[in-house]
């Protein structure tokens, strides 16, 4: 009987010591495939930032940016001052509660969004006069869930006033769409892995996770296109027309790298910020639209000079998403901190 103790003893002990052993070599590979490396390469500098406001709306020129999980926002200059935030505003539709976007109404393209006091920011669009919206709280705002592709994203309703400015801007009449407003809290962090919809994308983009996601975006807080792999694309437009880099709404314009160089980067280092490269951008109807204008580019340029040589399929050689035609990267903020125009860019 001792035996047969001793040996179930030391069976135990040997489970205990080989589960300890996985669990930490799991949870050591995990925290090493996040780590940063310790030498980088300067590959360009930062020509230019942008902030999107509103999701569809019109950018943002900024000279530096703060960038947070969330994605990017403007720093802070004044302490009394709001600071603009990347995507941080959405319309949708008052009754399907689906993200309306420019890739229906492109006239959305149009609207700016501007900061008006400490609690108040400012739309402007085309033939309509300016509203003015309180940031609404939790405490008061109607608190509303709102589709965002396969996710549900929660959102504060921005009021009547702006429902029926956003309606008559977009619609033609006083109703229909709604301004929702997201308050950058932890509780209401998106989830990009909860989807169902997601396990298959996630499958092939292994670097994905709830950190990457931004607010009201497609999908990461940052992106990130080259400037040398717009100017090679247009080389190849053959009606004649000229693709500004804006038609593919970046967060981040670096100049310096060869074309499509960013399709291989892993980690990316610009000021105190660092970031991983967790997907190729894959592109939309949204590309074709002159973004001072909001007029479609008629020959569904860039999109059909960019299929014929750019597609998902051809960089990563899968089958989800193979068709659809490349430009810029998809990045998450692994480390927080301020970037600046004139920043080096460093890979690693």
């Amino acid at each position: 009987m001792r035996n047969v103790q001793v040996s179930v003893a030391l069976f135990t002990a040997s489970a205990v010591i080989t589960l300890t052993s996985i669990i930490g070599l799991y949870l050591y590979r995990k925290k090493s495939k996040k780590q940063p490396p310790t030498t980088w390469r300067e590959v360009g500098k930062v020509q230019k930032l942008h902030i999107y406001p509103l999701k569809s709306g019109r950018r943002v020129e900024v000279n530096s940016a703060e960038c947070t999980i969330y994605g990017i926002k403007q720093t802070k200059d004044d302490e009394k001052t709001l600071q603009l935030r990347d995507r941080s505003f959405v319309v949708y539709d008052a009754k399907a509660y689906d993200c309306k976007t420019a890739r229906t109404f492109p006239k959305m393209v149009l609207i700016e969004v501007s900061v008006h006091d400490e609690t108040h920011v400012a739309f402007d669009a085309p033939g309509m006069r300016s509203l003015y919206v309180k940031l609404p709280s939790a405490e008061k705002a109607k608190s509303v869930t709102i589709g965002i592709h396969n996710e549900q994203v929660h959102g504060l309703d921005c009021g009547e006033e702006a429902a029926s400015w956003i309606s008559r801007y977009i619609y033609g009449n006083s109703t229909g769409a709604r301004i929702a407003y997201h308050d950058d809290t932890p509780k209401n962090k998106r989830l990009i892995t909860a989807p169902k919809a997601n396990k298959e994308f996630l499958k092939f983009h292994k670097n994905l996770n709830d950190d990457s996601g931004g607010i009201f975006s497609d999908l990461t807080s940052v992106l990130l296109v080259n400037k040398s792999s717009v100017d090679d694309l247009n080389k190849r437009v053959t009606n004649g027309t000229n693709i500004p880099f804006e038609n593919f709404r970046p967060s981040i314009l670096v100049e310096g790298p060869q074309p499509y160089e960013e399709d291989r980067w892993d980690w990316i280092k610009i000021g105190d910020a660092i970031f991983r490269n967790v997907k190729p951008c894959t592109r939309c109807v949204m590309t074709t639209i002159n973004q001072d204008t909001g007029l479609r580019n008629e020959d569904r340029e860039p999109l059909n000079s960019l299929s014929k040589y750019r597609k998902l399929r051809d960089i990563l050689n899968i089958e989800l998403e193979g068709d659809s035609p490349v430009m810029g990267a998809h990045l998450d903020v692994q480390t927080t901190g301020v970037i600046k125009t004139g920043d080096k860019v460093y890979i690693g």
